[in-house]
């Protein structure tokens, strides 16, 4: 998960400085979701990627009496996870390999879009749990394409360097051994409390009007969609 250190020297910090923390009941709200869909019986929850640790401590709310562990590699994200640790919650600095136990469910939700090598990061993320969501952010669109300069500003201030459509991150899964079970379009734009400016506003408007033929269409347009999925 390390790009130039920005994770370790404290720049991906400086320019994240909540790390997304106030997003953290949408995501769990879906996450919970599709948990539910499929009955998944779980004791034990881990996330790597762990950020400030909202989408577990949310999830902690709801799932009474479950084991709950977060993994990050950034000092800044574990100092701040660890003021709001218990019990059942408990973080730790870490690469993925790192990672000492398997647990019933992993989550990786906005992270490998971040890691310089996704196939060994995904192939050992898949030996720590028997089950694991993701939540991938979809930036390759035809509205993203036309306007180059998107791709640099998601790498220079939230750390993305790879992009995906929903087919090219699915096979990426495929490719690292997981059998995908579920995968469900989320609205990330649209639902999401960013501050809504005229421009996104407007397209805000023919994200909906497209989604009317489909919501893959509309991702694949004007993205702004992410992918949550449900793996083993």
């Amino acid at each position: 998960m390390d790009k130039k250190n920005i994770y370790l020297d404290g720049e991906y910090y400086q320019n994240n400085p909540t790390f997304d923390i106030e997003h953290s009941s949408w995501k769990v709200a879906h996450i919970l979701k599709l948990m539910s869909k499929y009955n998944l019986q779980v004791n034990t929850i881990s996330e790597i990627g762990c950020g400030s640790g909202g989408i577990l401590l949310e999830l902690s709310k709801h799932l009474h009496g479950k084991t709950f562990r977060g993994y990050d590699i950034s000092p800044d994200a574990i100092a701040m996870s660890n003021k709001i640790a218990k019990d059942n919650l408990t973080f730790k600095q870490c690469t993925v390999d790192k990672i000492p136990d398997v647990s019933d469910l992993m989550l990786c939700i906005d992270v490998f879009e971040h890691v310089e090598d996704q196939y060994e990061f995904l192939r050992t993320l898949k030996t720590k749990g028997k089950h694991v969501i993701f939540h991938i952010p979809l930036e390759i669109a035809v509205w993203n394409v036309l306007r180059v300069k998107s791709f640099s500003v998601v790498r220079s201030t939230v750390g993305h360097i790879n992009y995906y459509l929903a087919e090219t991150a699915l096979a990426l899964l495929e490719d690292c051994g997981y059998k995908i079970i579920d995968v469900k379009y989320t609205r990330s734009v649209i639902e999401l409390p960013y501050k809504k400016r005229l421009n996104l506003r407007i397209l805000n408007v023919l994200r909906r009007m497209t989604e009317l033929f489909g919501i893959a269409r509309s991702a694949r347009i004007w993205g702004g969609y992410s992918l949550l999925v449900l793996a083993e």
